[in-house]
């Protein structure tokens, strides 16, 4: 931001939680539809407790962080991640889980 708009608007800081761990996923909540056009697969992080969704190429990549082979059909499946977009927790701790 530059000095201008500090002035004018003032300064924000990022909001990133804290990932405190332990949250267990709502199962029935996974086997939802997904809602994402081009969603193919459920992600639940354990580290702040929330629920996203996984294109194509996002799944394939947690896949190879996970070391398994993307299923052709993620009905029975979803991601579990250690972090996530929403807070501090360690986005390279994947598991491929079945619901």
């Amino acid at each position: 931001m530059n000095d201008i708009s500090e002035k004018l608007f003032g300064k924000t800081k990022d909001i990133v939680y804290h990932a405190e761990g332990g949250y267990i996923p709502d199962v029935s909540f996974l086997k939802c539809s997904l809602e994402g056009k081009q969603s193919v697969a459920h992600i639940f992080c354990v580290g702040c407790g929330t629920y996203l969704e996984a294109n194509k190429k996002q799944a394939e990549s947690l896949a190879k962080l996970a070391g398994t082979e993307v299923p052709e059909n993620f009905d029975e499946y979803y991601f579990e991640v250690a972090g996530c977009e929403v807070c501090d927790g360690d986005r390279d701790i994947v598991a491929l889980k079945k619901k």
